[in-house]
């Protein structure tokens, strides 16, 4: 199996948990919710020049549990970055040690997604 599978897998797995308490699909702010109940890390919507962004538009800041976002991001957009800023810690090691992107091949990132 592929980084790629096994990241889309995880994913899967992920969303299923949070969709299984409900029979409607959840919201993109259901799935964040429950990402910060599940994973204890805070979402902040800070102003777009704030030095805790470092230029960013989103930041998990792994010593304060805590993503940053801009708040001069369009909402929508500002979701998915701290969907893919929830990403960082559960697929490198925050509840467990699947990933080694150290020892990731190059080439095994450049597989498409299908």
């Amino acid at each position: 199996m592929s980084i790629w599978s096994e990241i889309r897998k995880q994913a899967r797995l992920c969303h299923d948990k949070v969709s299984a308490s409900g029979a409607s699909l959840p919201t993109a702010e259901d799935l964040l919710a429950a990402a910060e109940e599940h994973t204890g890390i805070h979402r902040q919507k800070l102003p777009p020049n704030d030095a805790l962004l470092d230029g960013a538009d989103a930041i998990y800041n792994p010593d304060h549990k805590c993503i940053y976002y801009s708040a001069a991001t369009d909402p929508v957009l500002a979701r998915f970055h701290i969907a893919h800023e929830y990403a960082h810690p559960l697929l490198s090691g925050y509840k467990s040690n699947r990933f080694n992107w150290l020892q990731t091949s190059p080439k095994s990132l450049s597989q498409p997604i299908s």
